[in-house]
């Protein structure tokens, strides 16, 4: 059986939430005021 190689991961820079000061992966991130936030942060403070 043959069976082809996964794509590498996208792998993305990680980045400070401007609230709670965890990193986090760029692409999981919100940009709310000029801030970057976490999604949770961006929920909590921002409202969805």
């Amino acid at each position: 059986v043959r069976q082809e190689a996964p794509r590498c991961a996208r792998i993305f820079r990680s980045v400070r939430c401007s609230v709670c000061g965890e990193y986090f992966g760029e692409a999981f991130g919100r940009v709310k005021e000029g801030k970057i936030v976490c999604i949770p942060c961006f929920d909590e403070v921002y409202g969805r």
